[in-house]
């Protein structure tokens, strides 16, 4: 239950920085960021030092305390994030 609400909490996120990176790159060629916030599905808590991985890269990043993540230097167009936390199923 949990890693469903912060995947699609994560899709949702990732949608919009592709947006924006998409109308980005239709002006100029530019990099685009991802920013976000990993909650606990069941209490809406955030979720600290969570990994935050562009799939099939290398660009991360870790949650802080508040589960807030920004991913900088993204290539515009779509994106897949994964989320890991130990102790999170």
């Amino acid at each position: 239950m949990r890693t469903c609400h912060v995947v699609r909490t994560l899709a949702h996120t990732a949608f919009l920085g592709t947006l924006a990176a998409g109308i980005a790159a239709a002006q100029t060629p530019q990099q685009g960021t991802i920013t976000g916030r990993v909650t606990d599905a069941s209490t809406g808590s955030p979720v600290s030092a969570a990994q935050v991985n562009i799939v099939g890269t290398n660009a991360g990043t870790q949650a802080n305390t508040d589960g807030q993540f920004t991913i900088r230097n993204v290539n515009p167009g779509n994106v897949e994030i994964r989320v890991l936390r130990v102790g999170f199923a």
